[in-house]
Formats: C-alpha cells, sequence, structure tokens
C-alpha cells in the first residue's frame, strides 16, 4: 500500500506544478497586456492585411502635414498624455506650464483644472480630437490664463500638440 500512496503522492505533486505553470504565464500575460496593451494591438494594427474599420479613424478630414502648418496655429503641447503646457507665440520649444490635464484619449475625453485630487474643475470636453471648452467656463473665477482657455476653445488635438484655427486669431 505504500507504494501506490507513493505513487498517488508524485502524481499530485506533478499535477500542482503543472497547475502552478499554468496559472503563472496567465498572471505574467495579464501583467504585460496591461502594461503595453496599447502597444500590442498597434503592433497587430500594423501587420500586413489588417483592415481598418470607421471606429479606428480619429478625426475625419484630417489636414495633410504642409496643411497643417498653413492652417492651424500651435497652442499647447500635451506631456505624458497628460500634462498641457501652453506654446509661448505658436513656438512648443518654449513652453508655459498649466494647471490644466488631460483625462481620457482623443476620441473621448475631457480636460481637467488640477484644484486637489477630490476637487477638480472640468474645463473642457473632447471629442473626436476636437475641444469644446464647457459652457460659462469663462465666466469662473478659475487659477488659469482665461487667453489659454480661449486658445483651446474649438481647437483640435493631432499628435500630442493642440492646434487651433488661423482664421481665429
Amino acid at each position: 500500500m505504500s507504494i501506490n500512496n507513493k505513487k498517488a503522492e508524485e502524481g499530485m505533486s506533478v499535477s500542482g506544478i503543472i497547475i502552478w505553470l499554468i496559472l503563472g504565464l496567465i498572471v505574467m500575460v495579464a501583467v504585460i497586456f496591461f502594461l503595453f496593451g496599447n502597444q500590442i494591438w498597434d503592433f497587430f494594427k500594423n501587420l500586413p492585411g489588417y483592415k481598418y474599420s470607421d471606429k479606428d479613424r480619429i478625426v475625419d478630414n484630417l489636414p495633410a502635414d504642409s496643411e497643417i502648418a498653413t492652417r492651424y496655429y500651435k497652442v499647447a503641447k500635451v506631456l505624458n498624455g497628460k500634462d498641457i503646457n501652453f506654446c509661448t507665440e505658436g513656438d512648443c520649444g518654449n513652453l508655459k506650464s498649466s494647471k490644466l490635464y488631460w483625462y481620457g484619449d482623443e476620441r473621448q475625453g475631457s480636460i481637467y483644472l488640477d484644484i486637489n485630487w477630490g476637487f477638480d474643475q472640468q474645463v473642457a470636453s473632447v471629442s473626436n480630437n476636437k475641444i469644446i471648452l464647457i459652457n460659462g467656463i469663462l465666466d469662473q473665477n478659475l487659477d488659469v490664463d482665461k487667453t489659454d482657455l480661449t486658445n483651446i476653445d474649438n481647437s483640435i488635438y493631432i499628435s500630442g500638440i493642440i492646434y487651433r484655427d488661423k482664421k481665429s486669431e
């Protein structure tokens, strides 16, 4: 009988090791996906044969790079995917920090004024790369430059930079 018990214990230990290996692999894949999920999806989208759908498009009729320079004025730069720093007279090499931050992505998001971690004020909404100020936000007494807020109203976000139309200068 002791031989059968010994074999049963050995079988349990091998199956136990296999279960732990599978669980470890699942946890490792989950952590990698959590950390690099967007890059993983972008990698697969860039493989030959990927068919883009309408939800992959962010802005319709996005102008070419040369047209961006002639039609639009650089207003701000979004750093680290969150912090909004304003360009000085269209020069994004000379940035002015602000208390504004971006929450969400280009398709659906918001711009908030950092007041206190629990009491931040939404100042603009973002939909399909277009930024629109919240109604009446310029009338409120906020700790932000009103000119900067006016500049981001009706602006667009392209590749980390917020642009506004030169016609509204």
